[in-house]
């Protein structure tokens, strides 16, 4: 009864020392909820993050941050959703931290300095987002992520020579780059140095942007600009009439330049043989209708102007260039001025407008302009 006995308090003694050897050697390990938790969160986050809840998403990741501390990505998403977020400065404060790490390759050190240039780059500070590309270019000079956002916003500042130097530089890594974005930084380029009154180095750029492209209107009609300039009449109007046909959009500010041109040259009635050789077949063309009625006008052929006016009235009768021109021609106390008038109230007033309109992305504009300042498209205005 007794060996029994103590063979059982062994054995009892025995379990509880199993035990407690047991707990004190594996206590210390990581618990595997802690890693099903991190994965949760994480997934939570994506999840949230793919349905376009940043809100969401930022908690679930910050909460997921905790478990995993030396993340870089992690750390890289969450800079990068608060800056979607509107909240630059969050993703700076983020950002920051991470490109002073000495664990870091190569590779991420240019991901950190390419989204912190962007973090300054929303923030407005385009100084700092600068200098970020930059260095991430020392690091890595055909880094295509850092050479188009340099670019974009060497565009924005209009630091235009350094932008075709970068352009330039990522022509050679990048193949799908068009030359035709090279011609236009030219084309840009030379309009700016018009202005300043640098008439020989714009046409030498005009001259760059079309021997990339020759069907760059705003460089053809420039280079016109700058002969008419120089005296050369003639040889600007051939710059100009090469666009009348293929650019219809363009017409009215072209005709006014050949007009202007051909009084210069004492020859005003040979605009109307350039404007009736457009309408040859062409019903719809309601700009060159107008123009001629605006040149009849001013010639006192009030017959012919009313004619070309009204024709174009009946082909735009919301363009209120036509509706203007036409009230100038009628009389204003005449029976039908009065009717004209009164059917003009008819209509709504915000059709009654010639705005100049983006086709690629709707921005208006009351004068024309070769680059639309909201989607940064050229040549795509259109009245």
């Amino acid at each position: 009864m007794r060996i029994l006995y103590y063979t059982f308090l062994v054995f009892f003694l025995g379990l509880l020392m199993g035990m407690w050897l047991y707990r004190k050697l594996f206590s210390s390990r990581p618990k595997k909820v802690g890693l099903d938790e991190y994965e949760r969160l994480y997934s939570a986050g994506m999840r949230s993050l793919g349905m376009g809840d940043f809100n969401r998403a930022v908690a679930s990741l910050t909460s997921a941050a905790k478990h995993r501390t030396k993340s870089f990505e992690l750390f890289l998403l969450l800079g990068d959703i608060y800056r979607e977020k509107g909240e630059p400065e969050k993703a700076i404060k983020i950002h920051t931290p991470l490109r002073f790490r000495s664990d870091l390759t190569e590779s991420q050190k240019v991901m950190v300095l390419n989204s912190l240039g962007r973090d300054y780059s929303f923030a407005g500070i385009n100084d700092r987002a600068i200098r970020s590309y930059m260095e991430a270019l020392e690091i890595d000079d055909k880094n295509r992520d850092s050479l188009k956002e340099l670019l974009d916003l060497y565009e924005k500042e209009k630091k235009l020579e350094r932008a075709i130097e970068i352009c330039q530089r990522l022509m050679k890594v990048d193949p799908g780059i068009e030359d035709i974005k090279l011609a236009h930084l030219y084309t840009e380029f030379g309009i700016e140095k018009f202005f300043d009154g640098n008439l020989d180095e714009a046409l030498k750029l005009f001259r760059k942007a079309l021997s990339i492209d020759e069907d760059i209107p705003a460089a053809r009609l420039n280079t016109g600009d700058i002969h008419f300039r120089m005296g050369k009449h003639e040889k600007a109007m051939e710059e100009w009439e090469s666009l009348l046909e293929k650019y219809s959009g363009y017409r009215p500010i072209i005709l006014e330049r050949l007009k202007e041109a051909l009084d210069a040259l004492s020859e005003p009635t040979r605009i109307e043989k350039i404007c009736l050789k457009l309408l040859r077949g062409n019903s719809d063309d309601w700009q060159t209708r107008l123009f001629l009625s605006e040149h009849y006008l001013m010639g006192n052929q009030m017959d012919i102007a009313k004619r070309y006016c009204k024709e174009a009235f009946m082909i735009n009768p919301h363009s209120r260039s036509v509706q203007k021109q036409l009230l100038k021609l009628l009389s204003g106390e005449s029976q039908e001025a009065r009717a004209f008038t009164k059917d003009l109230k008819i209509w709504e007033p915000p059709l009654f407008t010639d705005p100049y309109l983006c086709k690629e992305c709707r921005f208006q504009s009351n004068d024309f302009l070769w680059k639309c300042p909201q989607c940064g498209s050229w040549e795509s205005f259109r009245l």
